[in-house]
């Protein structure tokens, strides 16, 4: 990133923004990175940067997993078997009259006889 905005970018620079990336760690990343070099090697920032995009892969892909693997339950209630709008047997969302309406009928009409709007 710093190159791409024509800063010169050296070793002390790389060492220095090693150290506050890895300070901005959570401890258990920080160690999981640090295992993964020989205690006599000082890893480079772009060794720093390859891990941690790795782990953002790897999370990432751990929560999409998770969420397919979520149960959905849902409820339908019959509290409202007549009709708010003509009173005939049905669901408003399959009324025949409310269907032909006009948009700004519709909202005269949800108004005058209470309908929730989301449903």
């Amino acid at each position: 990133m710093l190159e791409s905005l024509e800063y010169k970018v050296d070793p002390t620079s790389d060492t220095l923004l090693m150290h506050m990336i890895l300070f901005k760690l959570d401890t258990n990343s920080r160690t999981w990175f640090e295992r993964t070099f020989p205690t006599d090697v000082i890893p480079r920032l772009d060794e720093l940067l390859q891990f941690l995009a790795t782990q953002a892969r790897s999370i990432t892909s751990s929560f999409t997993k998770r969420n397919v693997q979520r149960k959905v339950t849902l409820v339908a209630s019959n509290a409202q078997s007549q009709c708010p709008l003509c009173n005939g047997d049905h669901t408003l969302s399959r009324c025949d009259t409310f269907l032909n309406y006009q948009f700004k009928a519709v909202q005269i009409s949800f108004k005058t006889n209470n309908v929730c709007f989301n449903c």
